[in-house]
């Protein structure tokens, strides 16, 4: 905490913040938020991922979990920014039923922002640091199991039909981030996937991929990047790294396994998966389902007035990889959408095909120099609470201002 004025600021705020909200006075908490203002909760409040925007919204959050959360705690852990507008500070608190960090930003002595965040269950703490298991257990047992006899009893059992607590389906980056912190809890999880290995997710895609973030955005739990890491990960390096992971962190990871059906049944609180695995028909019970099945869905054709009768190709971007390099002398292409997929392909594009980009908004794009400079030495976990505790109609205004200011330059 090396900003003195901004820590005796932000301690300031959070004092009366948590004043107001063990009175369960809400309506003296709305007094310390700006008139724009935002508060997003991940699990902590609303045991979901919930945006609250405005004094109305905030209060009727407030009014539907303040008793049962019981916030306490209140601590601030640094702060930056008293003398120049924002100031921003992280701070951690506990629930009733764990430990939470967040981040908050003030203006005018308001607060614009702020992210409350459930990071651990009291009782249920992950077994790291000290509490981390032995791996050895001392004295002469000629029956002692060994750790590969018992990783294979583990699947063994799996794939004789034992029911995980768990399934998740989806076995990309975020169904094996989550099986890793199951893992570490001590939930029996599997994560089916129908490509063949782990990382292939990020192999199929279209050859001169890289990851659109830098790699202090891009850590998995448990596992960081080596610091000789590219700053831009090519997807086949992804795709190994994520093989790998797997493997050390010990997941139960059923790869050429499709998900048929799933079904809940009320009466026993669980679902019934028919999964096809290799060819052969299986089924399992969890009582937990989860789709990780990635944030953008399906391929989204738009019927284009005119394409009837256009006697050229029309191809999803999704199709890419199936044309790359049948490209001849002479080809013309236009591209619709120059967004997070559109942008980087219109720009391995550009230099062998002639090509036009067309976009329906704005983009602002950061020079790479710039993005650096700003990311390279703070933690990611910081990082990510920065970019949560903005949320999307917030950092739309922020895309917006700087787009005008780039535009005076």
């Amino acid at each position: 905490m090396h900003d003195t004025a901004a820590v005796a600021a932000a301690t300031a705020w959070l004092g009366m913040f948590s004043e107001t909200l063990a009175k369960g006075d809400i309506a003296a908490t709305l007094e310390l938020f700006a008139e724009d203002c935002y508060w997003r909760d991940i699990v902590a409040f609303t045991w979901n991922v919930k945006t609250m925007e405005g004094k109305p919204a905030i209060a009727a959050m407030l009014e539907a979990t303040l008793a049962g959360t019981r916030p306490s705690g209140w601590q601030v852990e640094s702060a930056s920014g008293a003398h120049s507008e924002p100031l921003t500070a992280w701070f951690s608190f506990a629930t009733a039923v764990g430990q939470g960090r967040g981040i908050f930003t003030l203006e005018g002595g308001k607060c614009r922002t702020i992210l409350t965040t459930l990071q651990a269950l009291d009782g249920h703490e992950e077994a790291i640091g000290f509490t981390r298991a032995m791996g050895v257990r001392h004295g002469a047992d000629r029956n002692r199991e060994t750790w590969s006899e018992a990783r294979a009893r583990e699947e063994a059992s799996f794939g004789a039909g034992a029911d995980p607590y768990c399934l998740i389906i989806g076995g990309g980056q975020g169904g094996i981030m989550l099986g890793a912190r199951l893992k570490q809890l001590g939930v029996p999880t599997v994560i089916v996937e129908k490509n063949a290995k782990a990382g292939d997710s990020w192999r199929n895609r279209y050859r001169s991929l890289v990851l659109h973030d830098p790699v202090w955005y891009d850590h998995l739990p448990y596992v960081p990047f080596p610091a000789h890491w590219p700053v831009f990960t090519p997807k086949d390096k992804m795709g190994d790294w994520l093989e790998m992971y797997v493997k050390v962190m010990e997941l139960s990871y059923w790869g050429s396994t499709e998900c048929i059906s799933a079904k809940f049944d009320a009466a026993e609180q669980r679902w019934t998966v028919e999964l096809m695995r290799d060819g052969k028909p299986l089924t399992l019970k969890p009582t937990q389902l989860v789709f990780a099945t990635g944030a953008y869905g399906p391929p989204k054709f738009i019927p284009l007035p005119g394409a009837t009768g256009f006697k050229g190709e029309i191809l999803h971007s999704s199709q890419w990889l199936q044309v790359q390099g049948q490209a001849r002398g002479g080809d013309r292409r236009g591209q619709l959408g120059a967004r997070r997929l559109g942008g980087p392909l219109g720009s391995r594009r550009r230099g062998h095909h002639g090509a036009a980009l067309a976009d329906h908004g704005g983009t602002l794009r950061n020079a790479d120099g710039a993005r650096l400079r700003y990311l390279f030495g703070s933690g990611g976990r910081c990082r990510d609470r920065r970019r949560h505790g903005r949320p999307p109609r917030c950092r739309d205004a922020i895309r917006v201002a700087a787009g005008k200011a780039a535009g005076a330059l």
